[in-house]
C-alpha cells in the first residue's frame, strides 16, 4: 500500500473519529434525496437486493438476520435515497457454491460479494458482471474519495470497473495460544521453537497439570479434519511455513504448498505428533466446533486459531474457558521459527470483500448509490462503532465502547457484514487502533493487543491472482479432493513414506506440474514487466 494511500486513509479516519454524529440519531447521510418539504413531487423508489452472510449467529433478543435494528436502520436511511433495500441471506460456509448457483440461474442479488478473487475474475472475464464504471463516475464521489485509485484498481479488469474492493483495516490472521497456568504449574517457559513446543506438550501429556487424568488431556487441539486447501485457509499454516525452505513471493505465487520444499517434513512432523499422542487422536472425526469446545472446556494445552478468536464472540472462548476453569490463563506465543530465524505467518491482503453486480441487474446506479452512502463519514462511523452516546463515546480520539459486552450482543455480530466498504472498522493510526482494541476486548484487552502484535510479526500477505489459471480451474477441484483424502491418511499413516509417495504421485497425475508452469508464466507476466 503506498504512503500516499495510507495518508489519505488516515486523514479520512480522523474525520470519522472526530464524530459528525451528535446525539447518535443515525439519521444523517441521506444526502438530501427526499423531496423538499411541502413539495408534491413523488420520489421514484428503486428496489435493490443485497447479499448478507448468514453465519447462524443471531444473539437471543436481536430479531432475525433479515429483521433487526441494523437492517431496519439501513433500509430506512436508503429509502431517503430512493432505494428500497432487501437483504438476501447466503450461508457463509457455502457462499462460493451458493453464488455460483445464483449467478448461473440469473437470480443473484444486485450486490454480491466474496473474499474469493478468482470467483470475481472468473465471472468478469466470462462477461457475467455489470460494468460499474459509468455509475461510479456519476454517483460514487464519496466512494472514490475513500477507497482511492489504488484500491479501486484491484476491481478493474480489461479497463472496466467490475468490482468495488473493500479496505481491510486489520490484516492480521493466525495465532498460537498456550495454557499459561499449566506452564506455571510445571515451572516451564513458553516455547519459542518447534522442539521446545514438543517438549512442553510431552510434559502436559505426562504430568497432567490440569488434573484431568492422563487420558483426558489434549496437548494440542485444532487440527483440521479437512485442510480445504493447503495454505492460507489452513489453521496450521504457521507451522507449515516454518518448514519451508523458501517463503519468497515468487515461490508462494508459483508453487502450491504440497509441491514446496519442506512440505514433506511438515507432514512427517504431524504424523509423529499423532503417533506420540500429542495432538487430538480423534481429530479426523471431530469437527472445528467440537475441537474449539475442547479448548473451552479446559482440556487443551495449546491450540492455533485466528488471532482474534479467543477474545471475540458472546461468550468468547477465553471467557468460556475461565467459566470452566476459573484459574485458566492463555498466552499468545510464537513457537514456529523458520531456519532463517523468522516466524512466518499468513496475512490477509489489504483488500476485503470484492463487491460486484451480475450483468442481469437493472439497478447498477442504485448499487453505487448504496455503497457511496456507506462511504459518508457519519454512516461509516455508525456502521463501525454504533451510535455515539449509546454504543460509544469519544475518548482522546478513540471511539470507546460504552459497554463492550452489550455491543458484542447487539451490533458486532452483524455490522461487519453490513459495512461493505470496510472489512473491519475504518483504518486508524496504530496507537488509536490498539487503544480501541484494548477497550473493545475487555477484560482481555492486553491479551488481544499482544495477540495482534504477534500475528503481525513476520507476516506474509495472501497471494492475489489477477486472472484465473486454466490448468488450475480445470484440475484444482480434483486436486482438492486428493488433498482432502490424503490429509488424514498422511497424519495417521503407519507407513508414512509409502502414503506420502502415493499422495505426490496422484498430484502429478492430476497436473500439479502444469499448474506450477502456468503460475510461473503469470508471475513473470505480472512482476517481470
Amino acid at each position: 500500500m503506498s504512503k500516499k494511500r495510507i495518508a489519505g486513509l488516515l486523514a479520512f479516519t480522523l474525520v470519522v473519529l472526530a464524530g459528525c454524529n451528535s446525539g447518535g440519531s443515525g439519521s444523517s447521510g441521506s444526502g438530501g434525496a427526499s423531496p423538499a418539504p411541502g413539495s408534491n413531487a413523488k420520489q421514484e423508489v428503486v428496489d435493490l437486493t443485497v447479499e448478507l452472510f448468514d453465519r447462524n449467529n443471531v444473539p437471543e433478543g436481536q430479531g432475525t438476520l433479515l429483521d433487526n435494528q441494523w437492517t431496519k436502520w439501513i433500509q430506512q436511511e436508503m429509502l431517503k435515497q430512493g432505494v428500497r433495500v432487501t437483504f438476501v441471506p447466503v450461508p457463509r460456509s457455502q457462499e462460493v457454491d451458493k453464488l455460483n448457483v445464483m449467478l448461473a440461474a440469473g437470480n443473484a442479488p444486485d450486490i454480491i460479494y466474496t473474499y474469493d478473487r478468482l470467483l470475481f475474475t472468473k465471472y468478469a472475464l466470462s462477461d457475467g458482471l455489470a460494468d460499474l464504471t459509468d455509475a461510479l463516475n456519476k454517483y460514487g464521489g464519496d466512494l472514490k474519495k475513500v477507497l482511492g485509485t489504488e484500491v479501486l484498481a484491484d476491481g478493474v479488469i480489461n479497463g472496466k470497473q467490475y468490482a468495488i474492493p473493500a479496505i481491510r483495516s486489520n490484516t492480521n490472521h493466525y495465532g498460537s495460544f498456550i495454557r499459561q497456568d499449566w506452564l506455571d504449574k510445571l515451572g516451564l517457559k513458553a516455547p519459542t521453537t518447534r522442539d521446545e513446543l514438543v517438549e512442553v506438550l510431552k510434559a502436559f501429556k505426562e504430568k497432567d497439570p490440569g488434573g484431568l487424568g492422563a487420558n483426558n488431556v489434549i496437548p494440542w487441539e485444532r487440527v483440521p479434519q479437512d485442510p480445504n486447501k493447503f495454505g492460507t485457509e489452513f489453521l496450521l499454516y504457521d507451522l507449515e511455513a516454518s518448514f519451508f525452505k523458501d517463503n519468497s513471493l515468487k515461490t508462494r505465487f508459483t508453487t502450491p504448498e504440497p509441491a514446496r520444499e519442506g512440505f514433506k517434513e511438515f507432514m512427517q512432523f504431524m504424523n509423529t505428533m499423532y503417533k506420540n499422542g500429542l495432538v487430538n487422536r480423534e481429530f479426523a472425526t471431530t469437527d472445528n466446533k467440537a475441537q474449539l469446545a475442547n479448548v473451552n472446556k479446559g482440556v487443551t494445552g495449546f491450540f492455533t486459531e485466528g488471532a482474534w478468536v479467543p477474545y471475540s464472540g458472546v461468550p468468547s472462548p477465553y471467557s468460556a474457558l475461565q467459566k470452566s476453569v476459573s484459574t485458566a490463563k492463555l498466552t499468545p506465543i510464537e513457537p514456529f521459527k523458520n531456519a532463517d530465524g523468522k516466524y512466518y505467518k499468513t496475512n490477509y491482503p489489504p483488500l476485503g470483500f470484492y463487491m460486484f453486480t451480475p450483468k442481469t441487474s437493472k439497478h447498477v446506479d442504485a448499487v453505487i448509490k448504496y455503497m457511496n452512502w456507506m462511504a459518508k463519514p457519519d454512516v461509516t462511523q455508525t456502521l463501525g462503532f454504533g451510535f455515539e452516546g449509546k454504543n460509544f463515546k469519544m475518548d482522546n480520539g478513540v471511539p470507546a465502547p460504552i459497554n463492550a459486552d452489550e455491543n458484542n450482543k447487539t451490533m458486532n455480530w452483524i455490522l461487519g457484514d453490513l459495512r461493505l466498504i470496510y472489512s473491519g472498522v475504518p483504518p486508524m493510526p496504530k496507537p488509536q487502533a490498539d487503544a480501541l482494541l484494548k477497550l473493545t476486548a475487555q477484560p482481555y484487552g492486553d491479551f488481544a493487543v499482544q495477540s495482534n502484535q504477534i500475528a503481525a510479526k513476520d507476516a506474509v500477505p495472501d497471494v492475489l491472482y489477477n486472472e484465473p489459471i486454466d490448468s488450475e480451474v480445470k484440475n484444482n477441484p480434483q486436486i482438492v479432493k486428493i488433498e482432502q483424502e490424503y490429509w488424514i491418511k498422511m497424519v495417521t499413516a503407519a507407513d508414512f513414506e509409502s502414503t506420502y509417495s502415493q499422495f505426490q504421485k496422484e498430484l502429478k497425475d492430476r497436473g500439479i506440474d502444469q499448474i506450477i508452469k502456468d503460475r510461473t508464466a503469470l508471475y513473470n507476466k505480472t512482476y517481470n514487466k
